[in-house]
Order: structure tokens, then C-alpha cells, then sequence
């Protein structure tokens, strides 16, 4: 449960940290709870005979149904790029930061930048510098969609 908004803004970053572009997922807050969770979009989609066919999607579909649910927004792709590029910048010796900064020029441009962060051996403070940059995105975001807290619950103010 989520109590205050140093603690939303740490949930958001880690699901705009997690999306994955490949599976067809998105991450919601949910008022109900006061929680981030995670749930696959075609439940959105099924009709009460589908929903009710296997236990997981029952539950996922109980909560569609029945709670307060807000999508957090993806990354876009230009905000991964600027977050690979800041990492390539961030780093002290030139010839590694020209390989992390040619390897998001390359097609396949985030394939491309995991294997060399790899290859070099950066997979740590490649980790770090990430969560702390979606720390930083989803401190934005949550600004910008106005949530507070009051007396205890999640809202979105409207004035």
C-alpha cells in the first residue's frame, strides 16, 4: 500500500523502469488499493464467460471490474534514448563512453546498448543510473497529473 507520494513516485519509477515494449502489459494505479499493479491489456477485453475461465484472469478481471484503476504512462522511446545517452555521458573514460554512445546510433539501438553496457562490464551502474532516472521521470510525471495525498488516500487534485 502506498501511503505518501515519495512512495508513489518510487512505484511509478519502477514500473516505467519494467514496461516492456514486447509484452502487451501496462501499469496501472490503482485508488481502490493504493498500490501500482500490473495487468495485461486484453483483459480489458474479455466478456464475463472469458474473464471467469481461469483463476488469474478471474482475479486480474475482478479488479479491472471493480477498482479504480489509472494507467501509468510508457517511457517513450525518445525517453530511453535520453537515458542511455546521459548513462554513455556520465561515464569518465571517452572510449567507453564513444562505444555506449555509437551503440545507440546502431539499429536495434537498446539491444545494441545492453550488450555492449555488458561486453564492458556495466551492468551495475547501468542499473543504478537507470532506476534513479525513472525516479527522476516519474517525480515529472506525477507532477504533472497532479496526485496528492489526502488524509491518508491517493487523489488527483483538480484545482
Amino acid at each position: 500500500m502506498i501511503e505518501n507520494k515519495e512512495q508513489l513516485i518510487v512505484a511509478v519509477g519502477n514500473a516505467m523502469e519494467h514496461y516492456l515494449d514486447e509484452f502487451a502489459a501496462g501499469w496501472y494505479i490503482d485508488y481502490t488499493t493504493q498500490d501500482v499493479v500490473m495487468i495485461e491489456d486484453y483483459i480489458f477485453e474479455l466478456d464475463d464467460n472469458q474473464k471467469s475461465e481461469v483463476q488469474w484472469e478471474s482475479d486480474m478481471a475482478e479488479i479491472v471490474r471493480t477498482h479504480r484503476l489509472e494507467r501509468i504512462d510508457p517511457p517513450s522511446d525518445e525517453t530511453k534514448r535520453r537515458v542511455m545517452m546521459d548513462f554513455a555521458e556520465s561515464q569518465p573514460n571517452k572510449n567507453i563512453c564513444g562505444h555506449l554512445s555509437f551503440s545507440i546510433i546502431q539499429q536495434q539501438e537498446f539491444a545494441s546498448f545492453k550488450n555492449v553496457v555488458r561486453e564492458l562490464g556495466l551492468e551495475r551502474s547501468w542499473a543504478q543510473f537507470k532506476t534513479e532516472e525513472y525516479q527522476r521521470v516519474a517525480k515529472k510525471w506525477v507532477k504533472k497529473k497532479r496526485f496528492d495525498f489526502v488524509d491518508g488516500q491517493l487523489v488527483r487534485r483538480t484545482d
